[in-house]
């Protein structure tokens, strides 16, 4: 048994090595949805780009592994625009959180109304929430991404 595993180990290397990448970052990323990760964004980012960026981070890891697994050129300059794509969507959820929390914060205020005060601060953390939600999940997977390309550009004994 361990000597058919090596041999395949030997055949399709870069696959098992791939997929065992690809499931510690599945385990991870379900633990964090899990812990609850999945409401907070939902909750903090009123754009949906994390959604998105979620999904480019699936694809672009489903995309290298059948890559890997077919024998292919692995086409990186693929895997590179999707992890620049990945950060670029993180950073135009910043700019628009940021366009929300002003405009909408700042639209209405009256300093003298407690309420209106009060619905200007909501206003300014449902922005900031996106903006740093959709930063935040951008930088990951963008990391994430770069990690399995830089993975497979090592030399293996």
């Amino acid at each position: 048994m361990l000597r058919s595993f090596k041999r395949s180990l030997q055949n399709n290397g870069p696959f098992v090595r791939w997929w065992i990448l690809a499931c510690a970052m599945m385990t991870v990323v379900s633990g964090v949805f899990l812990a609850g990760g999945a409401r907070f964004l939902s909750e903090n980012d009123s754009t949906g780009l994390s959604w998105v960026i979620v999904a480019i981070l699936a694809s672009g890891s489903a995309y290298y592994g059948v890559r890997l697994y077919k024998g292919e050129n692995l086409g990186q300059g693929v895997m590179d625009y999707l992890s620049e794509l990945c950060t670029s969507l993180g950073l135009l959820g910043t700019v628009i959180g940021l366009i929300v929390m002003i405009s909408e914060a700042f639209g209405n205020l009256n300093i003298e109304d407690p309420e209106s005060l009060k619905s200007s601060l909501v206003a300014m953390s449902s922005g900031i929430g996106t903006a740093l939600t959709t930063t935040l999940v951008g930088l990951t997977s963008s990391i994430l991404l770069g990690l399995q390309k830089r993975f497979f550009e090592i030399k293996w004994v």
